[in-house]
């Protein structure tokens, strides 16, 4: 069997779930991604995107655990959405939208804040990374808040900090003592990245 193509819409809409039973994690598990969110929260944060959340249960447990915030859930997967909704049970506060991000239909300044768990990486295998971070500057509000968990060092992240797409890009690495997705997550890092009080590309 080859190497799946990382960076294919079709690829994660059918065959990335399809032998997944449950939640599936991507880096950082959910109790310490939230932990790591909940710490730099802004408190005017009302709604937040989970971007490329296939079945992962992270925006849900912030939706849970903040009942005054309303988390949307983003995939291409309808598939992994419909999945992740009936594993989740009912929540007022959370919804799940079908949306390919290379192109994505989602309303402009719409989050006070995006979350990322891997997601970026896949378009920057598939060099589409500069019109990901486009899309996700355009759904942000002035003063938005972008926060993306990746195992690429900063050094490798030149079109993500050095973008003019900010006001601001900062990062740090993530504790060792995290529940990984991976054997060893002493290599992940967390990046933010603060859109401008004003702005608008459209």
């Amino acid at each position: 069997m080859g190497i799946p193509n990382l960076s294919s819409t079709a690829y994660w809409a059918k065959e990335a779930f399809r032998d997944s039973r449950g939640a599936r994690e991507w880096f950082t598990g959910v109790s310490a991604a939230l932990k790591m969110v909940e710490r730099a929260l802004p408190p005017s944060t009302s709604r937040v995107a989970h971007l490329g959340s296939g079945l992962s249960k992270f925006g849900n447990a912030l939706a849970t655990r903040r009942p005054d915030i309303h988390v949307t859930n983003v995939d291409c997967s309808s598939d992994a959405l419909m999945r992740l909704r009936d594993a989740s049970g009912p929540q007022p506060n959370v919804a799940y939208v079908r949306d390919d991000l290379g192109k994505s239909q989602l309303p402009s300044a719409a989050f006070d804040l995006v979350l990322d768990k891997g997601t970026l990486d896949v378009f920057e295998i598939g060099k589409q990374d500069v019109s990901y971070l486009t899309t996700v500057e355009r759904i942000l509000r002035p003063g938005g808040i972008f926060y993306q968990v990746s195992d690429r060092a900063p050094e490798a992240r030149d079109s993500l900090l050095l973008s003019d797409l900010w006001a601001s890009a900062s990062w740090s690495p993530l504790s060792t003592d995290l529940s990984s997705y991976w054997d060893d997550d002493s290599g992940l890092f967390l990046y933010r990245c603060v859109v401008g009080a004003s702005k608008r590309n459209g």
